[in-house]
């Protein structure tokens, strides 16, 4: 009798763990019918968590089940992609299922890629792995084979390429001592900095389209102007780039940001960029910054 008796207090112990892990499976089916976007799913050992990710717009929603309110601790949430950038969230909803029973959604919009934003300033694709911290307790999430194969067909259709610049720098110091700059240069992947001209480029090509963002800080004690940008390919007629401007002059202490776009074949393996994209104030007229064509080849 009393065997009989421990047994239906185990099985009732389980079946009333179960409905918990049930519903939070069913939320997602439903999360995952309001948001098609969604379209990665993680598994963990969690079974009071559940990781989703869009492979759209590179967001990512944590749903997860807990005996408390978890939506006022939000700075003690966050999510880590493998190689990538800490996130806090976004955004919390929270829903009250019963007594001590709750479910968050906690959207993250993470740097998926550290090194990739740094070139590009984009996100970067969305990674095998993350780390989930919430309230002090640490999951790990992995994107299962189903998704992580269709993932990978997908991303390498729409593979981008990163375009870093290459300077000659015992040329350039030679050209700006000779035309009385500083012969100060310095060059790091897609930051060039000359004679006091700090100029940071990050080009990539997605979807067919080179974007170039570009940030030209005048550090100097004269004034500089910047030009419309000039794209030259070895293979291809010269191409200007889209979104055409007058020339704008930068005062010292001053600094211009703009995007740019242009079209590249998927084979160019390197362009080059105008000399006279910058031309810094010398007496009486402006001359060229750059001693020759700024060159950027394929990572």
């Amino acid at each position: 009798m009393n065997k009989y008796i421990a047994l239906c207090c185990i099985i009732m112990a389980v079946v009333s763990c179960k409905p918990e892990t049930d519903s939070l499976e069913k939320a997602v089916e439903n999360y995952k019918t309001e948001h098609p976007e969604m379209d990665l799913e993680f598994t963990s050992s969690n079974q009071n968590m559940k990781l989703l990710g869009n492979s759209s717009d590179l967001n990512m929603a944590l749903m997860v089940q807990s005996s408390k309110d978890l939506s006022q601790k939000y700075m003690e949430m966050t999510l880590q992609p493998d190689g990538g950038n800490i996130a806090t969230p976004t955004r919390i909803t929270t829903d009250s299922m019963a007594e001590n029973a709750f479910r968050h959604t906690i959207i993250f919009e993470p740097i998926h890629d550290r090194s990739f934003y740094y070139k590009t300033g984009e996100k970067g694709n969305i990674q095998q792995k993350y780390k989930a911290i919430i309230s002090g307790q640490e999951t790990t999430f992995n994107m299962d084979s189903i998704h992580r194969s269709s993932y990978i067909q997908k991303t390498s259709r729409n593979r981008q390429v990163i375009y870093l610049p290459k300077l000659n720098k015992e040329a350039q110091m030679t050209y700006q001592d000779s035309m009385g700059m500083t012969d100060f240069v310095y060059q790091s992947d897609n930051e060039i900095t000359l004679a006091g001209i700090n100029f940071i480029s990050k080009v990539f090509t997605k979807d067919d389209i080179t974007h170039m963002k570009v940030r030209i800080i005048n550090r100097s004690q004269t004034m500089i102007q910047v030009s419309s940008p000039l794209i030259m390919v070895a293979t291809q007629p010269e191409i200007s780039s889209v979104e055409d401007f007058e020339t704008i002059t930068i005062a010292p202490g001053n600094r211009l940001e703009s995007n740019f776009t242009f079209h590249l074949s998927t084979n160019t393996e390197k362009f080059s960029l105008s000399k006279k994209l910058i031309t810094i104030r010398n007496t009486d007229t402006y001359i060229p910054l750059l001693r020759e064509n700024l060159i950027f080849e394929r990572e």
